[in-house]
């Protein structure tokens, strides 16, 4: 078996990207919601239930990833993940119309629960292999969900517009057997940059604590509040982006450019603030983010107020760029402050925390449409949130200063 080093760990990076570009189909429901709908007699409300299940449970799978990775190999876990995810796309593309429930046991669970323990493997993966250039790598592998909307995700639509969305899942089945198999073999131990010079700010600070450790720490909490605001506003507008733009009188050329646009923002984003946490530091990047998360929301309450349709779908598209912000400081911060050698089962539980959001940002939103006939009193509600996120940013930078000054006091 070849050996990596530093010198070709690319090799390993372009290797998750790719598979990520597959693993990001799990965000194309929408794309065959429609036919599924029709074919199957069901409500909006009932297929989207399918992804909400989906999107929770592969929280769930991040999770579980750390608890099995204590008695399973990366490979393993892996191979599980795969032959869970190949296993919900095939059985879904077999419910019977007499029986559409079974869509619910199928496509939500297996799916959601096999992509989240493959996805943990390999952002754990990545963080070992690049921990001199966490953000910048971590940022690369996550781009590669984003780019699933413009390479695999449009292929798989345009087959299930042209031969039905059964056959789509069957090939995508198949196509995540393949991959899945052929990319675990470059889940590799990070042996050739062990005894290297690169090190990770937390294990330059002597710190490595285990998820019960990391509980205890009120920095953990400050940061799982920001990442939840951060991603509950993104997955609430990404979610209605489409009906947000029909209230403002956009036509259906400006609907499919929004979410077009709100998908590409989201994926670049992952690269640019993995860029920043390298060059700036997670805790200004994490500045950054949500002060860009006020201004957008201040930007989007002026613009439904105002009936301004460009400056609403700006603000949109802004809040995309901090959405991507989200998910990559969810691995940066992890791995920087609480050290890389519990990394796999402290992510998960970091994930986790977002378990909420996942559930309930797409439906509180759209209940407030539904009961107040109009986007704005949610809007307005995030702007608060928005302003918590900022100040939840600024003390993670102190309650962190404070955690090592106390580790340091008691090692002594």
């Amino acid at each position: 078996m070849k050996q990596y080093t530093v010198k070709n760990r690319n090799v390993i990076l372009v290797a998750g990207v790719l598979n990520f570009m597959c693993l990001g189909l799990m965000y194309s429901w929408s794309k065959f919601a429609t036919e599924i709908r029709e074919e199957l007699a069901l409500d909006h409300s009932r297929v989207t239930l399918a992804y909400t299940i989906c999107m929770a449970v592969f929280t769930v799978g991040i999770l579980m990833d750390g608890i099995l990775g204590k008695k399973l190999s990366p490979r393993s876990c892996s191979l599980i993940g795969t032959f869970l995810t190949v296993a919900g796309y095939a059985l879904t593309s077999w419910v019977p119309v007499e029986n559409p429930a079974l869509l619910y046991l199928t496509y939500g669970p297996l799916v959601g629960f096999g992509i989240g323990l493959v996805y943990n493997e390999w952002l754990s993966n990545i963080v070992h292999w690049f921990s001199d250039r966490s953000g910048l790598a971590s940022g690369l592998l996550l781009l590669g969900m984003g780019l699933s909307g413009v390479t695999t995700t449009p292929v798989m639509a345009w087959l299930a517009q042209t031969l039905g969305w059964r056959l789509s899942f069957r090939v995508i089945a198949l196509l995540f057997l393949v991959t899945g198999l052929f990319f675990r073999r470059y889940l590799l131990p990070a042996d050739g940059v062990e005894n290297s010079n690169l090190s990770t700010s937390s294990q330059s600070a002597g710190l490595e604590m285990n998820s019960r450790q990391m509980l205890s720490q009120p920095c953990f909490w400050s940061f799982a509040l920001w990442k939840l605001i951060i991603i509950g506003l993104g997955q609430a507008c990404s979610g209605q982006l489409a009906e947000i733009v029909v209230d403002m009188n956009g036509g259906d050329l400006l609907q499919l450019a929004a979410v077009s646009l709100f998908v590409v923002c989201n994926g670049v984003a992952r690269l640019l603030w993995g860029v920043s946490c390298d060059r700036i530091g997670r805790l200004r990047t994490m500045q950054v983010i949500a002060f860009l998360a006020v201004i957008s929301t201040a930007l989007l309450v002026f613009g439904f107020e105002q009936k301004e349709l460009w400056i609403t779908v700006f603000a949109l598209l802004m809040i995309a760029l901090c959405y991507g912000g989200g998910a990559t400081l969810g691995a940066n911060y992890i791995v920087s402050v609480f050290g890389k050698k519990y990394y796999r089962q402290n992510n998960g539980v970091s994930a986790l925390t977002c378990l909420p959001v996942n559930i309930g940002a797409t439906s509180a939103i759209g209940v407030v449409r539904t009961v107040s006939g109009s986007y704005l009193p949610f809007f307005i509600a995030t702007l608060p949130a928005a302003f918590a996120a900022l100040f939840m940013a600024f003390a993670s930078a102190h309650l962190i200063q404070k955690m090592r000054q106390n580790t340091i006091q008691t090692t002594k």
